[in-house]
Formats: C-alpha cells, structure tokens, sequence
C-alpha cells in the first residue's frame, strides 16, 4: 500500500512569501476584513483570511474550482510551522496593501 503524504504546504507557503517579498505578487484587499486576494500567473487565484487566531488559504484554478484550501488554527492545529509561515506571509501582505492605498490616495490628490 502507497504511503500518502501531506501536500508540500511548507514549499507553496514559503513560494507565496518569495514572490511576495520580490514584489512578483500583488496582494489586493477584499471587502471583508483581514482578506486578502492575488493571481498566480493569470491562472490560480490566490486568497489568504485571517480570522480571529486562525488563517485560511484558498486557491482556486482559472474555472473556479478550489484546488487547495488549507485552514490553521494557533490553539487547534498541530501544524505550528504552517501557522507561523501564513502569519509571515500576512504581515508581508498588509504592509504592501496599505502602502498602495496612500500611494493611490496621493496620486488622486494631485489631481486635484
């Protein structure tokens, strides 16, 4: 009998953080609070929720069907490395979406 084994969270996590920080991906702000969503290369949607001491990660392919969906709790999960590279990946995230929002802001302004 095969041996199955989790999917490689860690490396899709840490290749989330990477494009991240490289500007690569461009995290924007959903109308719900501490929800954030990006495009993988025109083809995966990409959405990261944090909620209460839990974050949620879904992707879903150019269909719409959700091809991973990764849910981890601080205080639930034994998972802590994955809890702890999602909490990375967010804090990369919500500086980013700010710094767009005022640099939007500024551009308007100047129009004026």
């Amino acid at each position: 009998m095969p041996v199955i084994t989790e999917p490689r969270y860690d490396e899709l996590i840490q290749g989330l953080i990477e494009k991240t920080r490289e500007g690569k991906l461009q995290w924007e702000p959903t109308a719900l609070a501490d929800h954030f969503i990006t495009v993988i290369g025109g083809e995966y949607g990409v959405a990261l929720r944090r909620k209460a001491n839990e974050y949620t990660l879904t992707i879903r392919d150019a269909g719409d069907r959700e091809v991973i969906s990764l849910e981890v709790g601080r205080l639930l999960d034994e998972r802590v490395s994955l809890y702890d590279e999602l909490k990375a990946l967010f804090d990369l995230i919500v500086p980013q979406v700010a710094t767009e929002g005022v640099n939007s802001v500024l551009e308007t302004l100047k129009t004026l």
